[in-house]
């Protein structure tokens, strides 16, 4: 049973402020850091644009790599894993000089939860028992001056967080931290010069046993499962698409170095299963070629899924996946119109979308399709389209969501008035949200509960990891 959590904690504003009266530690100080992962679980009639679970923190353990070498002492708090409530990490949080909490891990960067509550509630209980504490993740870059008004930490980072993180920890004062946003004494947002995008083989190997393996799972993989990512940044311009942690351009990291990664967290923690988290996982085809022939190798030790785009896949290219221990690749379909498609600039057909299908049928290996409702300029009959593609495309999965303007995305600018303290939870062209809602659960229960849908399931004997999609029936369900 979770303790009661008081709802009147009043919110830090300016005077929470100490940016002028803060004195740096001497440089040979070591900080004893706490990385925290927040429970956005905690408030009821949460709703966000994709089912929450529990995945690694793969940036926080990115940090901890860093942070260590650094030579701090560094904790990671787990409390989505934990299901800790705001009053619960603070307690665990005392006695730790810095802190940092994310809104969103790396495997929500691009489409990040809507409601902020429960991380803002999470970061005020914490700013409350740390001396210095700093936002890092979607909400903070999008809406710095208003996350660090609700929350009172110190600072907030803006982007990719890792390199901002570790010189944070180092000095704790954020004025003249690239990358890094604060407040001054008048509430008047602060912001330092704009970090450029990191070489992803700089990281040292993450932090990986600092968290547990064996308790994350991917209902659609299995457990003992660990996040990796082969390269970030996307060069593609969907319209939807929230890109501000990533940036632009496509940054990979070498093959020796992803491999190091693997090898450590496959021998010395167990993990059997994982989840490679680049956006677009097959934009580099050779390098993905040289992963497979490297995996293939050493006996593929790994169950493994990606995520990519139908016009970025092939028959060979999809076998030799196959042959390398993938098991599923996951696809942005989005819309069964080709007009949808072209305005929100996903630079897709449908053909390409059923091509794909086909091949991955041919290789064996599962798929699962995304789909939106309530893209711009989208139709009832429109939806009613959508719905009828996914039937035809057949993926192994379908997944229909809301679609959200999230803020620096080109439809956040369609809005008249946009929310300027959180993240709006739709376009209102349109629809209504509770339109969109209604048939997000139509689409969902109509594509899996279908009777060709349920005949696939007894025939192929799936049952099992069906029972494993019942929590996420019932989140559809409200």
């Amino acid at each position: 049973m979770h303790a009661a959590y008081p709802t009147s904690i009043p919110p830090y504003g300016p005077e929470g402020s100490r940016d002028d009266s803060f004195v740096a530690p001497p440089p040979w100080v070591t900080m004893r850091v706490l990385l925290v992962n927040p429970y956005l679980g905690f408030l009821s009639g949460r709703r966000g644009p994709v089912y929450d679970r529990p995945f690694p923190p793969v940036e926080l353990v990115n940090l901890a790599g860093l942070l260590r070498r650094d030579g701090h002492e560094v904790q990671l708090l787990d409390a989505a894993r934990e299901r800790l409530w705001p009053l619960q990490v603070a307690s665990r949080a005392r006695g730790f000089d810095r802190a940092f909490i994310t809104s969103s891990n790396l495997d929500r960067w691009c489409c990040p939860e809507v409601d902020v509550r429960p991380f803002v509630e999470t970061a005020r209980a914490l700013a409350r028992v740390c001396g210095d504490s700093y936002l890092l993740g979607a909400h903070p870059t999008a809406l710095p001056q208003a996350m660090l008004l609700r929350t009172g930490a110190r600072a907030a980072i803006i982007g990719e967080p890792e390199l901002t993180a570790a010189e944070l920890a180092r000095k704790g004062d954020p004025r003249g931290v690239a990358g890094a946003a604060w407040l001054d004494r008048s509430g008047t947002l602060q912001r330092g010069s704009p970090r450029s995008p990191m070489d992803l083989d700089e990281l040292p190997v993450p932090a990986y046993e600092l968290l547990q393996p064996d308790v994350y799972q991917y209902e659609l993989l299995g457990g003992d499962l660990m996040v990796f990512e082969y390269s970030r940044g996307c060069p593609y311009r969907c319209s939807f698409c929230h890109r501000s942690m990533y940036g632009d351009d496509h940054r990979p990291k070498s093959l020796d170095r992803l491999w190091a990664e693997i090898e450590h967290a496959r021998v010395v923690l167990g993990v059997r299963r994982a989840y490679f988290m680049d956006v677009e996982f097959t934009l580099d085809r050779e390098r993905v070629l040289a992963l497979c022939e490297r995996l293939t190798a050493a006996g593929t030790p790994l169950r493994w899924c990606c995520q990519t785009r139908v016009d970025r896949v092939d028959p060979e290219l999809l076998a030799a996946m196959r042959g390398a221990g993938c098991e599923l690749v996951h696809f942005g379909v989005e819309a069964g119109s080709q007009r949808v498609l072209d305005s929100v600039g996903k630079g897709i057909t449908m053909d390409q979308c059923e091509r794909a299908m086909a091949w991955c049928r041919e290789a064996g290996l599962r798929t699962a399709c995304f789909f939106l409702a309530g893209l711009p300029g989208q139709t009832p009959a429109d939806l009613d389209d959508t719905l009828r593609f996914a039937h035809r495309l057949a993926p192994t999965y379908a997944s229909f969501h809301v679609a959200v303007p999230y803020p620096g995305s080109e439809l956040f600018q369609r809005l008249s008035s946009p929310p300027s303290d959180t993240f709006p939870t739709h376009l209102s062209d349109e629809f209504e949200l509770d339109q969109l809602e209604a048939w997000v659960r139509w689409a969902f229960l109509s594509y899996y509960l279908r009777p060709s849908a349920l005949a696939r399931r007894l025939l192929t004997r799936d049952l099992f990891r069906a029972g494993r999609l019942l929590p996420i029936f019932m989140w559809y369900l409200g």
